[in-house]
């Protein structure tokens, strides 16, 4: 793990459901926290189905293992927001169970 590599910085969102006037819940996302990453993108590819177009990209994002901070928590049920591009976690690995890097493969979904 080469650390000069780590040259992006990515915020760690935690969904916080809250409900509106009437009722109905609303997903609200908050930055729990922030960290160093790697980001290489993967694969990229356009869908068209029922006259919509989605454009849809798989990148691999690294950050290294924090006990604190919200890191160690981690979950498929987190987003990661790098600029002003939204990610979903699809995978979360923590590298031989080893505690030093988490490896996390996510999609941005980018509706046209």
């Amino acid at each position: 793990m080469r650390i000069g590599e780590y040259n992006r910085k990515v915020a760690i969102k935690t969904n916080t459901p809250t409900r509106n006037g009437y009722g109905d819940i609303l997903d609200s996302w908050a930055t729990s926290s922030t960290r160093w990453a790697k980001i290489k993108n993967l694969t990229g590819g356009k869908l068209e189905a029922a006259q919509q177009i989605d454009i849809e990209a798989s990148v691999e994002v690294r950050v290294r293992y924090c006990g604190t901070g919200g890191v160690a928590g981690l979950t498929v049920a987190n987003q990661l927001t790098y600029n002003s591009r939204t990610f979903k976690i699809v995978h979360v690995n923590d590298v031989y169970e080893q505690h030093t890097e988490l490896i996390l493969t996510c999609k941005e979904q980018i509706d046209v």
